[in-house]
């Protein structure tokens, strides 16, 4: 299940009550039915949600149409201070193929929306404060009691750990982490932080033998990028301290047989020496007794608003394939709909950058990646000092980069450019809003710019869980 928002505070003032008999499914005997203009007017049902003052209000309409499951929300808080809505139910809505994918697609939409109008709350009265909590502890509600999890009663362990990308992924699923690798100190603070202590958290991966291991199923790891990735010196496998450490992942393996294996790195590592340094990753894997599939993802394509095209390998025991022997099929994703501006902070406090804007008929065309930018910082045509529009996708957040755009790249808000903050990086990520980030905000926001998407982790895992 995700880790979201969800915990009603405690208040003297207002007692919250959440009626679920509102939340129970009612199906209509009518079968789906578009009119003129595209819209579902009548759907086959929906959970719907009132705090106790009646000020806060929620709804998720689903509907079976032909062969496949659409939902849309709307929400109203504080009398409709803060309000939005997806509905109707229309042509344009997204399908799934089950009821369950539909609501719970809505309910994580939902979620979002609340937490970008809303924000964290803090700035509310109490009593409104409580209501805020309770309008999303019934969307967690929601995504928890419709989120199928292929992966319940499987257990993983967590190499390169970070602050844990793969974890969240995994856990959504179902899964448990039994332990989990991470050399750098701050990361490692992060990762407990936020997944507790119930496991083993080693520091350094080359004294990590195989036996101190408890029993898993799946191994993960986002293994070293800085000696594949085009910023780096290309000494691939060579670099002892980075690009060697692949084959300390190989080593567990071969020792532990875990039925699945998930690994990510830079697009680039696809390419590296002419493509050899891949080869030689698929062999080794191979040699221990597992079938590779490779691909390279694009997040954006899985519900967050960033274009970070990142290279998975899965790697299947071959005793747990298809019995067709057909190889993995990576998922395509679906979502393609958010942008920057649905994830930005609301009441965001950060400096904007105070060096000089050259404005956007400068820099029109100039970037390759699909963002669009507005302008360039004192005419410097790098990336750092572009400044990009928040209504399309945004850049790859990084772990380090030069100029005043650093991690996150600079976005145009309020008529300013400013860099992004960690909440929003956590966002771009797919990250919950239960997730704390690191205290300072540059190391947040490098921690976030070295994770995996989490939303893409998820849907392979899912799509993996078939062999376990």
């Amino acid at each position: 299940m995700p880790e979201l928002a969800g915990a009603i505070p405690q208040t003297s003032v207002l007692e919250i009550s959440i009626d679920f008999s509102r939340c129970a499914m009612a199906l209509s005997a009518s079968s789906a039915c578009f009119n003129a203009h595209g819209v579902l007017t009548t759907p086959d049902g929906s959970f719907s949600f009132a705090s106790s003052s009646g000020k806060s209000k929620a709804e998720i309409q689903f509907a079976k149409v032909g062969d496949v499951w659409i939902a849309e929300y709307r929400f109203r808080f504080l009398c409709g201070l803060y309000h939005g809505s997806t509905l109707p139910l229309s042509v344009n809505s997204e399908s799934f193929s089950v009821q369950g994918k539909a609501v719970v697609y809505a309910a994580r939409r939902l979620m979002a929306d609340i937490q970008a109008k809303c924000g964290d709350g803090l700035a509310l009265p109490k009593v409104q404060q409580a209501e805020l909590a309770a309008l999303l502890a019934w969307v967690a509600a929601q995504i928890a009691a419709n989120q199928p999890q292929p992966l319940a009663g499987k257990t993983f362990v967590d190499l390169f750990a970070g602050i844990g990308g793969f974890h969240l992924a995994l856990k959504q699923q179902g899964a448990r982490c039994v332990a989990a690798v991470e050399r750098d100190t701050q990361a490692r603070e992060t990762y407990r932080a936020n997944h507790g202590t119930g496991f083993p958290l080693y520091s350094d991966i080359r004294d990590v033998e195989a036996d101190m291991l408890p029993a898993f199923d799946v191994l993960c790891a986002g293994f070293p990028c800085q000696s594949f990735s085009a910023a780096g010196k290309q000494e691939g496998f060579a670099a002892p301290d980075k690009g060697a450490l692949f084959f300390e992942v190989i080593r567990i393996a071969a020792a532990r047989q875990p039925s699945l294996i998930l690994l990510e790195n830079v697009e680039a590592f696809a390419t590296h020496d002419d493509g050899k340094t891949a080869d030689q990753a698929m062999d080794a894997l191979a040699a221990i007794g597992y079938a590779v599939s490779m691909q390279v993802l694009n997040s954006a394509l899985f519900g967050v608003p960033q274009q970070r095209e990142r290279l998975f390998m899965v790697a299947q025991r071959l005793d747990c394939c298809q019995p067709d022997g057909a190889p993995f099929v990576f998922p395509a994703g679906h979502d393609a709909s958010r942008t920057m501006a649905d994830i930005l902070e609301a009441d965001a406090s950060i400096e904007a950058c105070t060096a000089k804007m050259i404005p956007e008929q400068s820099a029109r065309g100039v970037d390759p990646v699909r963002g669009n930018v507005v302008g360039l910082i004192d005419g410097k045509n790098m990336q750092g000092y572009r400044v990009y529009s928040t209504e399309g996708k945004g850049i790859t957040l990084c772990a380090s980069s030069g100029g005043p755009g650093r991690q996150t790249g600079l976005y145009l808000v309020g008529g300013k450019p400013r860099r992004l903050t960690p909440r929003e990086c956590a966002r771009m990520q797919g990250f919950p809003e239960s997730f704390k980030p690191h205290p300072a905000a540059s190391q947040a926001c490098k921690q976030f710019g070295n994770s995996v998407a989490v939303p893409v982790v998820a849907a392979i895992a899912a799509a993996a869980a078939a062999v376990l």
